[in-house]
């Protein structure tokens, strides 16, 4: 062998292991994450898990975790890319498969095999898809505020007036401008959206001053803000959720997802929604019975908007109260494993 063969040699022998090692590394970081949890009740209760949709933390529950306690071990995340919960960088993190096994693993990391999951807005679109996704987790399903994933695709739901009111995720899907008008006016959009007529609670002062302080502050962190280093800013990582409901490289469903979405789902499922909802007209909670076999659908919350779970809070624990001691014999648990 000659001389520059040796040190070829000596090279591939010194740096290989050095350069599969930062491999590992790279690939230890990417999937490390952090879901930031706060739990109330007894670990020894059954586990209650909420989740919060956007622009919200998991603060917004307050009444549910102070409610819920003393049956369940209650638990509220901040959602990933929110608050304190890692906030990672690609786009493709956000997809929705990924946000649902977030919900498994807090689970598992909690100690259960199952839950009650309780889901609102974005959160309650992550409920659906867990419950349909992973049933063997979920003992019940409440969701709030959030049509069933096959309501965007139905005509009956899905009306030109539906249409309207969501046109506002053709701006959200415009990186950079939507950013922009995301945090404009210190964050105005939060006042517009949990605070404002015509979109805010029809209660004023439902959602504290103090709570839209926080969000305000958690959306504003810039990129290498929070509490870890976030290669995207917060506003950037909430507006993901909207970016990876479609795959962003076809722009359309992602087949796996839009399949599961169509089958029946058994798991008793309570579905709440405010009859002032400004996002959502009633007609998207239409033909649930075609999707849920075990539902529960009381009418539209009175004096209600969007924000139902600080709006009318009373009316939705005693809702959930109900409807978590109701019994349903026809239905089967899946096995767990």
């Amino acid at each position: 062998m000659t001389l520059s063969g040796n040190i070829a040699f000596f090279k591939k022998m010194i740096f290989a292991p050095l350069i599969w090692l930062g491999a590992i590394l790279m690939l230890a970081i990417k999937f490390i994450r952090k879901v930031h949890t706060v739990t109330t009740g007894s670990s020894d209760k059954p586990l209650m898990l909420l989740l919060h949709g956007f622009p919200e933390l998991w603060g917004m529950w307050e009444h549910q975790l102070s409610h819920f306690k003393k049956g369940y071990n209650v638990a509220a995340i901040d959602m990933r890319g929110y608050g304190e919960s890692s906030r990672p960088g690609d786009p493709r993190d956000y997809y929705i498969d990924r946000l649902v096994q977030d919900v498994v693993d807090v689970v598992h990391e909690l100690g259960y095999k199952t839950c009650v999951l309780v889901g609102h807005d974005w959160g309650g679109k992550v409920a659906w898809t867990t419950a349909i996704m992973h049933p063997e987790t979920i003992e019940r399903l409440v969701v709030i505020s959030a049509p069933h994933p096959t309501a965007y695709k139905d005509p009956d739901c899905f009306t030109f007036k539906q249409n309207l009111k969501s046109s506002y995720f053709q701006l959200f899907y415009a990186k950079g401008l939507a950013e922009r008008v995301l945090l404009n006016s210190d964050v105005g959009l939060v006042d517009d959206s949990l605070k404002n007529p015509p979109k805010g609670p029809c209660t004023p002062g439902a959602i504290s001053d103090s709570e839209i302080i926080r969000t305000k502050a958690a959306l504003a962190q810039k990129p290498g803000e929070g509490t870890e280093p976030c290669p995207i800013s917060a506003a950037t990582a909430a507006l993901n959720y909207y970016r990876g409901w479609v795959d962003n490289e076809t722009w359309k469903p992602i087949p796996e997802i839009d399949e599961a979405c169509a089958k029946m789902l058994e798991i008793p499922t309570l579905v709440l929604h405010g009859k002032e909802d400004g996002y959502f007209r009633s007609e998207m909670f239409n033909n649930l019975d075609k999707h849920v076999r075990h539902l529960v659908l009381p009418p539209a919350l009175e004096d209600c908007s969007h924000w139902c779970p600080q709006d009318q809070p009373e009316a939705v624990d005693k809702h959930i109260g109900e409807f978590l001691a109701t019994k349903f014999p026809a239905y089967q648990a899946p096995q767990i494993v």
